[in-house]
């Protein structure tokens, strides 16, 4: 068994920051976003997650909650785990086995309705062969996540903070690349949705490069979300078929641990 005074003495070697990633600070939990669009278009506002082209403009799940439903483009049997919340923005997960028949004839219901999909992924031992898809049950025009062969989970850049909880953003990251020595130009915005309101850009920057290596920056900027609220964070290139990337560190902080009036302000 490990020595807990071991673990005593390292911690009080380290910054408060690195207790509350490694989990030693109660009522504090440590994520990270990250996604990326390989084939952002010329003038188009896609929000970063790999579906791409295909839809540039992400979807959320009703503020009431909707019934979902997944299916993949192959014949693929895997169970997939898909976490999120409910209507009511409590943390709730569940894990479904694909049909194995393939398309959208072969969607499988997945239990509850949901208010947000956070998290999809491959929960087998055994790779997906094909992609799969998670949307509104029988409305192919509504996806709420997509698991990519190559990640074997959802790789998306929004985030809705569950009931009970405020988000601490630490650290955003953003890059753009575009082959070829052309130069690229692109405007990122990290936005943020209050229940019932809409999205407003909390932080709007433009990154331009010439050359054959990509540009990125990195900004440390504190923003705090509230209960509800949703993040996400899209790009708009002036160059067709443009990668780009967003990733963002954050705390998940315990309501009860934050002032009454800073609650009231955020919610």
């Amino acid at each position: 068994m490990a020595d807990k005074k071991f673990f005593q003495e390292l911690m009080a070697a380290r910054r408060y920051m690195d207790a509350v990633s490694l989990g030693f600070v109660a009522g504090i939990e440590p994520d990270v976003k990250f996604g990326s669009v390989p084939d952002a278009g010329s003038g188009v506002k896609t929000d970063v997650w790999p579906n791409g082209l295909a839809q540039p403009i992400y979807l959320f799940p009703s503020d009431a909650g909707d019934s979902i439903e997944m299916f993949a483009v192959g014949t693929d049997a895997q169970n997939i785990t898909i976490e999120g919340l409910t209507a009511a923005g409590v943390f709730q997960t569940e894990t479904v086995a694909l049909s194995g028949t393939g398309g959208a004839g072969g969607a499988v219901a997945i239990p509850g309705t949901w208010r947000a999909v956070d998290r999809a992924f491959n929960a087998d031992s055994t790779e997906l062969a094909s992609a799969v898809t998670i949307q509104k049950v029988g409305d192919a025009t509504r996806v709420y996540a997509f698991i990519t062969v190559e990640d074997q989970q959802t790789s998306q850049a929004m985030f809705v903070v569950p009931a009970g909880k405020i988000v601490l953003v630490n650290n955003y990251s953003t890059a753009i690349n575009k082959s070829g020595g052309a130069t690229v130009t692109g405007i990122f915005a990290f936005r943020v949705r209050k229940p019932g309101e809409v999205f407003r850009t909390q932080i709007r920057y433009g990154l331009q490069r010439t050359g054959t290596s990509n540009i990125s920056s990195d900004l440390i900027v504190p923003l705090l979300a509230g209960p509800l609220c949703q993040l996400k964070v899209s790009a708009t290139p002036d160059a067709i078929t443009t990668d780009i990337s967003a990733e963002y560190s954050m705390w998940l902080i315990d309501s009860n641990l934050v002032p009454a009036a800073l609650l009231a302000a955020l919610s």
